[in-house]
């Protein structure tokens, strides 16, 4: 059976629920790497033949000294040492095209929903707030969860803070995410790119920023005397070569050499340790450097982050080759030798500090950049993913306006997709248990997210004014802080209303189940009270219910809809479609019965 028939088998399985880069990837990947485990396997066995005839080569030869035998074994050893090196340059294709298949699995993982298992969940880049708890910003199924690719600890935090702290021009990141949607190939490479920095998943690079700004000055006149001392024992040496000089003469230049190296780093140790530190993880980002130096992007966002990566590109290859020098000063041998011949020490500090000083500011602006980089790949995620998205249309009025908004949390085939308009104004929605009440607000407040960090949104058509969000959905008992449900939604309601007293700005507002953590006649009043404020303010707000009182408020700013369920026999059903006027039925003494709680 031929391997194009199993990779189209393959294809056509999985062609339904995946994006086709992503098909087209997998199959090109997939092939190369058949390509080059054949390829491989048939050079392991020609290795094993030359092997072989080597060893007949050489006991012929150790019988007779026939000069053609000799020939033939230098000629065979050769070609063997050839093929081993071929075959290494294979061996390393194969574990390429086998991290490009491991990147493309997390993407089949975030469409079969096993990423659920990824490890990377955000919580312990920032502390939790309302809007990351109640839309599932961070933690176990989140969409950072989901959606982050970012490699480091600065890319990570760099996404997370897009999702909650949007920018103020999200028209750049819509432009530089609907370019890289269809690339999936430019973010398949990057990825690999970062995956090849050791440790790149624990690494923040900012961390270095501490170094780079020290105020280390290139010290001209030590690297001068470094120079002269280093010509002066070379001179030495080569006198001593040609008996113009005993020889220890040049044993005492190389000791003094030697004593001159430790006194330097005895008074240098601290900047030549981070030296070390710096140059090290630093110089890891030469390949990725180079990579995107050398790559072409058309939007204005990608061209200031390829015009930062760029300039700092030639920065961080000088890093790279102090760091070759430094590596020289790790080893006793080569310290001895280098220090004799060239001063290592001082001519590596010299180089560092000179270079630290002229290019500080284009290497953070380079790791920053890398870092907006990463932001971006995780803003594009979702386009890969998900079938059903659309770029939101930023309006310049208050109105919320979409067309089959789905959960991007939950799976495609099974998430129930809803319409709905609103334009400044209390939407109050009713319906029974699991209807599906809390899973309308978080849809659309998750979607609001994805539009206000600048990128696609799970929506047929979506537009909405930019809003700031305010939230009262998962309010829980505080022992610690001795707050109660019920305090905790003051809180936060209390937080809503002093904002708009300060600000006349758009707000979107989601109120689940709104008062729930106090009695019936205290929460019937406390709602009513809140929402003649709420319906004051520049603001659209959606509060779910079980009160059917709230729903007979007579005011044209306020509108009733609701989610219903249907009975089969002893079944209970729920089509999750959005519903104008209020709810009419009621379903906790069914499930009571059901579950044998009440007779």
């Amino acid at each position: 059976m031929s391997s194009s028939f199993i990779y189209d088998k393959i294809m056509k399985k999985e062609s339904d629920n995946m994006n086709q880069q992503i098909l087209d990837a997998k199959k090109k990947y997939l092939e190369l790497l058949n390509n080059e485990e054949n390829r491989s396997n048939t050079l392991s066995n020609i290795r094993f033949i030359l092997f072989i005839i080597l060893i007949i080569v050489g006991l012929l030869l150790w019988k007779t000294t026939n000069k053609i035998y000799i020939i033939s074994l230098i000629i065979l050893l050769v070609v063997f040492i050839g093929i081993v090196i071929y075959h290494h340059t294979i061996d390393n294709k194969i574990k390429k095209y086998n991290q490009f298949l491991d990147i493309i699995k997390q993407y089949e993982s975030r469409v079969d929903g096993t990423w659920i298992n990824f490890e990377n969940k955000g919580d312990n880049l920032m502390s939790s707030n309302d809007l990351i708890k109640d839309f599932n910003i961070t933690g176990d199924n989140s969409l950072f969860q989901l959606l982050n690719v970012a490699r480091s600890i600065g890319g990570k935090k760099k996404y997370l803070k897009q999702l909650t702290e949007p920018s103020s021009n999200i028209q750049d990141y819509q432009e530089a995410v609907t370019e890289l949607k269809n690339d999936f190939q430019t973010s398949l490479e990057i990825q690999y790119q970062l995956d090849q920095i050791e440790d790149i998943q624990e690494t923040n690079f900012e961390d270095y920023f501490e170094y780079i700004n020290q105020d280390i000055k290139p010290n001209k006149k030590e690297f001068v005397i470094g120079v002269i001392l280093c010509l002066i024992a070379d001179i030495i040496f080569v006198l001593c070569i040609f008996n113009a000089l005993p020889f220890q003469i040049f044993g005492l230049a190389l000791i003094i050499q030697v004593i001159i190296s430790y006194i330097y780093l005895y008074f240098h140790n601290e900047p030549l340790e981070n030296l070390n530190i710096c140059s090290r993880k630093l110089s890891t980002l030469k390949n990725v450097d180079k990579w995107i130096s050398n790559h072409n992007f058309n939007g204005s966002k990608f061209k200031k982050i390829h015009n930062d990566i760029a300039n700092g590109y030639e920065a961080i290859q000088k890093l790279s080759r102090i760091n070759e020098l430094n590596n020289l000063r790790s080893n006793f041998v080569t310290n001895v030798i280098f220090n004799t011949i060239v001063s290592l020490n001082i001519v590596t500090m010299y180089k560092y500090a000179k270079l630290i000083t002229s290019s500080n500011k284009v290497i953070k602006n380079n790791i920053l950049a890398l870092e907006e980089l990463e932001n971006i790949l995780s803003l594009t995620t979702i386009c890969y993913i998900k079938s059903d998205t659309c770029l939101p249309i930023v309006s310049e009025k208050l109105e919320l306006d979409f067309k089959q908004i789905k959960h991007p949390l939950l799976s495609e085939k099974e998430c129930i997709a809803n319409d709905f308009i609103s334009t400044g104004n209390i939407n109050i929605i009713t319906g029974s248990n699991m209807s599906g009440k809390s899973s309308f607000l978080r849809t659309i407040g998750i979607n609001l997210i994805l539009m206000e960090s600048g990128t696609y949104v799970e929506a047929e058509y979506f537009k909405a004014s930019r809003m700031t969000i305010f939230s009262s959905i998962k309010v829980e008992d505080d022992m610690n802080n001795k707050i109660s449900t019920f305090y905790g939604e003051l809180l936060r309601i209390k937080k809503i209303l002093e904002y708009s007293s300060k600000k006349d700005e758009p707000i979107m507002i989601f109120i689940d189940e709104i008062f729930k953590g106090t009695n019936y006649n205290d929460r019937i009043y406390g709602a009513k009270e809140i929402i003649k404020k709420l319906k004051k303010l520049n603001a659209i707000t959606f509060i779910t219910t079980h009160d059917f009182e709230l729903c007979d408020l007579e005011d044209k700013s306020i509108h009733n809809y609701h989610f219903e369920e249907k009975y089969e026999g002893t079944k209970i059903t729920f089509d999750y479609i959005i519903k104008e006027g209020k709810c009419l039925t009621t379903n906790a003494k069914y499930l009571m019965k059901t579950l044998g709680i009440i007779e």
